[in-house]
């Protein structure tokens, strides 16, 4: 059972040492944990493998807009979380 892999509900990445990353608790004890986040068309938007806590809401084409985004984070196949977090800037 995984215990405590609790990702920030929001990320502000305004440059002022708050929030700017998003953090999720834990996920450093799980170096091939697969992190996902969707927009809300279902377009992936950022994807990682061992994930280290250093998305600052960026995509391909630079910052990503203000606004809800769905992430997917797999642990192993018998552990998955999903919820959402919420870009301000």
């Amino acid at each position: 059972v995984v215990d405590g892999v609790i990702p920030d509900r929001v990320l502000s990445p305004n440059g002022d040492g708050v929030n700017d990353r998003w953090f999720i608790e834990n996920i450093l004890q799980f170096p091939n944990a697969e992190v996902t986040v969707y927009n809300r068309w279902q377009q992936v938007v950022f994807s990682a493998t061992g994930y280290q806590n250093t998305w600052e809401g960026t995509g391909t084409n630079g910052a990503l807009p203000e606004g809800t985004y769905y992430y997917v984070i797999k642990v192993d196949d018998a552990n998955i979380f999903k919820g959402i977090v919420t870009i301000l800037r």
